[in-house]
């Protein structure tokens, strides 16, 4: 019967730790402690002895008890916090040469030497070798940072004293320190038998540690969830744990309890399939778990049975470890009877842009019946000459100019006069931090000042744009955001006649409320065109972007109030707010900025910003991963809420740095049909991604950060292109780097919440591949592109189409092209004859 309480102790420990997750993990504990007094009570009444022992509670005074529960109690409630900190303590196999140098003797060592197990194992010095290559095989494997190193040394401490302080009757100790010269004697395992008479007082202490450790995780915004059937499967799994762990304890040794949960530990756990180490990882957690149910066996006295049949447990670590690989390859199985979620996604988005370049305008006379069309007017004077510039530059693009027309709508509400006093207005207050431009018509020059900055970028910019177009363009003045952040919010609809012009400075604090208080009104997005792919493709439940149009609309999605820096606080962000024409070169779905091209797109940007085909590699030469190297931009970091920054956000997963949390892959059933599968392996070999500097963050923070992840020193501009995957993500603002990769020979994937002034001209899943917000697709994306014919077949089409395209509609002639069109709808949006409409 010992010999089933031990085997079951093992089994139901590593069960336990295999179902418990860091989201149930209190939950589940305290349920535990709820079930295990009853166990204990129907094994008493319906045991095979009918009778029940109150030895331990006669002999020890009420007082040395509760003192000793309560050490018990606080041990285990810090190592549950711990644990749904981070998943598990890590140092706690240096519990057992702990436990065995304060004189807590395994039953086994009383006996003869086993001949099943090298018997030094239980030895302190050996025990102790044992436990410094436990730690540091779950240490390296666990990516721990000295900080939750630091608080695991203190938890393993609590731990160890209750585990000290519920081994040692103090009764025994006073009766035994006559006979010692006043000396504590070690416990044998029979003086320890009465400790399950113990479970109730201990769980009416551990309850309420437990339930105040769940309050403080949930007033510190960390909430307790409450998955009902996996909270209780887990709770049932811990509450057998602990009911068979203690019964082995009678016959044995407190040891036993640190043998038995470092076996659950190691053996429910497989380090992630992406370490270069991977199976060298592997192997050394399989001799940790083996060397654990050694160290067990051999505490067992040799009369309790045939103990070789225990190692039969001695399979249960490789099961992760099995599990895990089979869900990554079968992700991978791909087969005829269902297609692969890109695949149709690609498939529409190319059937959608062939469209829109077929129905581009082929006369004159064709683009004003198309612009009457679209926007129930006439074209502006001047019309007739750009579409004449167009066509002899070779514009694929002659109709696809939504974005503007969206942009320029509501100043129509407005006279000429009243625009260009608005203008006047924001230029001139304080902290205002615009340009103020001027396009001479009749010679063609472009001039921009700004109050305070100097450098002549801006109207270099522009200069080299519109340079030749004396003549063809009316005298306008326009106001260029100098800023990363977009600028604009149109009044609401209640505020709809409100003409006043406001600046407020908004930095470093979340503005979501203030980005989203125009929800109310309906907000379109004009790059949903030929970007957005129909909403009945099945994505089998992974995020993978359908439209990504509505994918940015912040009206749609409240969850990105806590997904992206700009959201949560943005590094500078002065608010104009009303109507006010001012050109920036990224902006939200809510906002009212006008777009235009970056500057550091074309000559006048930074050398790491322009493409050099000298430096790129062809396609067969490229590292089969995904890259990104950058800074820490996107927000200012003055709070802890810093782990939630997009780019942030991107880095931890890309390094794996999220303790537990499991990823989502697709994998084949036997019904044909792809589904989802949970696996909390990331093939890190596929991402190379690091932060290469951290700033706009305090001091403290900074540091934080520094610790936090792997930060690398300063990459070459051109390294990501050597690899076939490169990533785009907003910074501050639009990510300056999108066009040079773009035209570079590999394909982009790019996760951005702000509109630009191509979004009508590109087209996802054709020319680049979108990522959602939360990422949630992305291990599978990215395993999929690198690990499957198909994928790197589809990987190579959209990065050779995305620098066709990018070489055909994203030149500087297509650039100038857009502008020449804004400068002439701005020109008549000010005309001073022109009366509100």
């Amino acid at each position: 019967m010992f010999m089933f309480s031990a085997g079951a102790a093992l089994f139901c420990s590593a069960l336990a730790q295999y179902l418990t997750t860091r989201d149930v993990e209190l939950a589940s504990e305290i349920l535990c402690w709820v079930i295990l007094p009853a166990l204990i009570k129907l094994k008493n009444r319906y045991g095979s002895t009918g009778t029940t022992s109150n030895t331990l509670l006669v002999k020890t005074p009420s007082a040395v008890v509760s003192t000793r529960a309560w050490l018990f109690a606080l041990g285990l409630a810090a190592a549950c916090w711990y644990r749904a900190e981070e998943h598990i303590v890590i140092l706690f196999p240096a519990l057992t040469p702990l436990l065995l140098l304060s004189g807590v003797v395994p039953a086994a060592s009383l006996t003869t030497d086993s001949k099943l197990f090298w018997p030094p194992v239980t030895a302190p010095w050996s025990s102790g070798l044992i436990a410094v290559f436990s730690c540091l095989v779950l240490v390296s494997s666990s990516g721990t940072r000295l900080p939750s190193l630091a608080v695991c040394v203190v938890v393993v401490a609590l731990l160890y004293g209750g585990y000290l302080s519920i081994s040692r009757p103090a009764a025994v100790v006073d009766r035994d320190a006559g006979d010692h010269g006043g000396q504590e004697r070690p416990d044998d395992a029979a003086e320890g038998a009465q400790v399950e008479d113990v479970a109730m007082p201990l769980a009416f202490r551990i309850l309420p540690l437990l339930t105040v450790v769940a309050c403080a995780r949930m007033l510190t915004s960390k909430e307790l969830k409450v998955a009902l059937v996996k909270t209780v499967v887990a709770g049932f799994a811990k509450a057998l744990n602990w009911f068979f762990t203690l019964k082995t304890i009678r016959q044995s040794s407190w040891c036993s309890a640190s043998t038995i949960g470092t076996f659950a530990i190691t053996s429910a756990r497989t380090p992630s399939l992406g370490d270069r180490s991977f199976y060298l990882h592997a192997a050394f957690n399989l001799v940790t778990s083996l060397l654990a149910l050694g160290q067990t066996i051999h505490m067992i006295p040799k009369g309790a049975g045939p103990r070789s049949r225990l190692w039969a447990l001695g399979v249960l670590p490789l099961k992760p470890l099995l599990e895990n690989m089979y869900r990554i390859n079968a992700s991978t199985m791909l087969g005829p009877r269902d297609e692969y979620p890109v695949e149709v996604l690609a498939r529409t988005a190319e059937a959608k842009f062939d469209a829109m370049l077929a129905r581009q305008s082929r006369t004159y006379s064709a683009a004003v019946l198309e612009y009457r069309r679209r926007y129930n007017m006439e074209p502006p004077p001047g019309f007739e000459a750009w579409y004449s510039y167009a066509v002899a530059r070779a514009s694929p693009i002659i109709d696809e100019f939504d974005i503007i027309h969206e942009a320029i709508a509501p100043f129509w509400k407005m006279s000429g006069k009243k625009v260009q006093e608005v203008m006047g207005e924001a230029s001139g207050a304080a902290g205002a931090d615009l340009w103020w431009c001027m396009f001479k018509g009749q010679t063609g020059e472009t001039s921009c000042n700004h109050p305070h900055r100097g450098g002549t970028h801006i109207q270099e910019t522009f200069g080299r744009w519109l340079g030749g177009l004396a003549g063809k363009i009316p005298d306008v003045e326009f106001l260029v955001n100098h800023l990363d952040e977009p600028r604009v919010l149109l009044p609401g609809p209640e505020t709809a006649n409100d003409q006043r012009i406001r600046l407020t400075n908004i930095s470093r604090r979340p503005i979501w409320d203030t980005l989203t208080r125009s929800c109310s009104r309906k907000v379109t997005s004009a790059s949903s065109g030929i970007q957005g792919a129909s909403v009945d493709i099945n994505t089998h439940g992974l995020p993978f972007v359908t439209d990504t149009g509505a994918d940015k609309d912040l009206c749609q999605h409240p969850e990105y109030r806590d997904m992206h820096g700009m959201a949560m606080s943005p590094c500078s962000f002065i608010l104009v707010d009303g109507r006010v024409p001012v050109l920036t070169t990224g902006t939200l779905t809510t906002g009212g900025d006008v777009l235009f091209p970056s500057p550091v797109y074309g000559e006048y940007g930074d050398e790491g910003f322009v493409y050099n085909d000298t430096r790129d590699v062809e396609w067969a030469q490229k590292r089969n991963n995904l890259y990104w190297a950058g800074s820490s931009t996107g927000a200012y970091a003055g709070d802890d809420g810093w782990k939630r920054y997009h780019r942030h956000r991107f880095v931890a997963l890309a390094q794996g740095l999220e303790t537990g949390r499991e990823h989502w892959y697709l994998r084949r059933g036997r019904d044909g049909l792809f589904h989802q599968v949970a696996s909390s392996s990331l093939n890190r070999d596929l991402f190379d991604v690091a932060f290469t500097a951290i700033i706009q963050c305090r001091h403290d923070l900074c540091e934080s950060q520094r610790e936090y992840f792997d930060v690398r020193p300063r990459a070459d501009k051109d390294a990501a292109l050597g690899s076939k995957l490169v990533f785009d993500i907003d910074g501050n603002g639009i990510s300056g780097r999108f066009v040079k990769l773009l035209t570079s020979h590999s394909a982009v994937l790019k996760q951005t919440l702000l509109r630009e002034w191509h979004d009508e001209r590109l087209a996802a899943w054709v020319h680049y591949l979108p990522v959602s917000q939360g990422l949630g697709e992305l291990p599978e994306l990215v395993s999929w592109l690198t690990g499957t014919e198909e994928g790197r077949r589809r990987a190579r089409l959209v990065a050779e189409r995305g620098r066709e395209w990018a070489m055909r509609a994203m030149r500087h002639e297509d650039r100038g092209l857009y502008v020449y069109r804004l400068m002439l709808e701005l020109a008549r949006i000010q005309d001073p004859e022109r009366q509100a409409t």
